[in-house]
């Protein structure tokens, strides 16, 4: 299955899939259903309007399923191919999302394919690939958490730590975004009757940055910032 299971991963690797770009997750979203309909599932798509269509694939099989669970969407932006394409160098495999996590739905479907050459009787497989994991999962959790229930256990196919190490749980997460309201002024002939939004959200960063407690498991990211209208005028 060896051979079968590279030339999947190059396959999906090979359509760019990054998050907010529905029809590109879309686009991988259709090579990934042909994969595992020729695999003999029955494939299932949960469309969604903003973010690529879920995907949920069922083989048959005896009592309560067990549910495999992962993302095909990935961070990288479209484009990166052409910086970073798909290649094989000293025995492993490169390229946007290889790793996290398009190899892992690769090792599903060898996994399926390895039992099926077995006589050994096996419960149903109830597949469900998301589009919006690198982004939070809001479109996904209710349909995760709907499967998960129904499933006798659930096996999540993110990749290994380093070294191999098995990931038995994952820290939760938030998001938030802060708004700063401040007053606009000329910077230059009457900036004392402003107030700069811009100064306040760096002091505020600052406060953020001080939640961090990285032996305790908490860690922060400001990832994006924006603000102003122009080099000239205190920013409101």
């Amino acid at each position: 299955h060896v051979d079968h299971t590279i030339h999947t991963i190059e396959t999906l690797v090979g359509i760019e899939s990054p998050s907010t770009d529905k029809a590109a997750v879309d686009r991988c979203g259709a090579a990934l259903a042909d994969l595992l309909c020729a695999a003999g599932a029955q494939v299932e798509l949960l469309p969604q309007r903003d973010r690529g269509d879920h995907m949920r694939a069922s083989f048959a099989g005896e009592g309560r399923p067990v549910m495999l669970l992962g993302h095909f969407d990935t961070v990288w932006p479209l484009g990166t191919l052409t910086r970073m394409p798909v290649r094989r160098e000293d025995g492993r495999l490169y390229g946007p999302g290889a790793f996290d996590m398009k190899a892992g739905i690769a090792i599903a479907l060898a996994a399926v394919a390895a039992l099926d050459g077995t006589a050994t009787p096996r419960p149903p497989i109830i597949m469900l690939w998301t589009t919006d994991e690198e982004i939070g999962s809001e479109t996904s959790r209710s349909v995760i958490e709907a499967e998960a229930r129904a499933a006798r256990a659930v096996l999540v196919l993110e990749p290994a730590l380093p070294g191999g190490a098995l990931k038995t749980a994952r820290k939760g997460c938030g998001e938030f975004e802060l708004t700063v309201h401040g007053i606009s002024a000329h910077a230059g002939l009457d900036p004392g009757n402003g107030a700069s939004a811009i100064h306040e959200l760096a002091a505020q960063i600052g406060a953020i940055e001080r939640l961090q407690d990285l032996p305790r498991g908490i860690s922060v990211n400001v990832g994006v910032v924006t603000g102003g209208s122009r080099p000239n005028v205190v920013a409101d």
